[in-house]
């Protein structure tokens, strides 16, 4: 029996039925470090972002594992990532992302949460026009402040990149590239 086989089977699934913390330096506090856990359903709990949570009883690759960001939880692969959540939905890529948006009525609404790490990619395209889409991001989009994105019609495209924009880790998006959408 291997040394690793051992140390699992002595502690590995009693520490498996805890949980772990992510300590991100000797002094952090551990409250505010993220975390891993598992269990059976979509994750509830409130933990710092950046844990992770891995479901136990999914139906599908795309809701095994949850990562929180923004102060919500999202499947980390899967339909939170590359599809357009509808109507008053929540866009939160946790990894670099192309979404292709859709409308079916007038008026439509989407929230941006901030990236989750510097250099991540976000495209957004409309292509299904039913009506206009407003996608309001979490911060900043560019140097003027916008943070309102108009979609009026099929093939109007953004492309964001995540950058620290204060040295300090606080990531927003910054636009890449604009094709036919209005910025507010």
């Amino acid at each position: 029996m291997s040394v690793g086989t051992n140390i699992y089977q002595k502690v590995g699934k009693a520490l498996a039925s805890f949980g772990f913390v992510v300590r991100t330096s000797k002094t952090s506090v551990v409250a505010n470090d993220p975390t891993i856990s598992a269990g059976a359903g979509a994750p509830t709990a409130t933990e710092p972002n950046g844990s992770l949570f891995l479901r136990t009883n999914a139906a599908s690759a795309g809701e095994a594992v949850y990562g929180r960001l923004g102060g919500g939880w999202g499947p980390l692969v899967g339909a939170n990532l590359d599809s357009d959540p509808g109507d008053a939905g929540a866009l939160q890529a946790l990894s670099n992302a192309s979404v292709s948006l859709t409308s079916a009525g007038a008026g439509e609404t989407r929230t941006l949460a901030d990236p989750a790490f510097v250099g991540q990619t976000l495209s957004l395209i409309h292509i299904v026009d039913g009506g206009d889409i407003a996608v309001t991001a979490a911060s900043a989009i560019n140097k003027a402040g916008n943070t309102g994105i108009a979609f009026a019609d099929v093939d109007d495209f953004i492309s964001l990149v995540a950058v620290d924009v204060d040295g300090a880790g606080d990531l927003e998006w910054r636009v890449v590239q604009n094709d036919g959408c209005v910025l507010s």
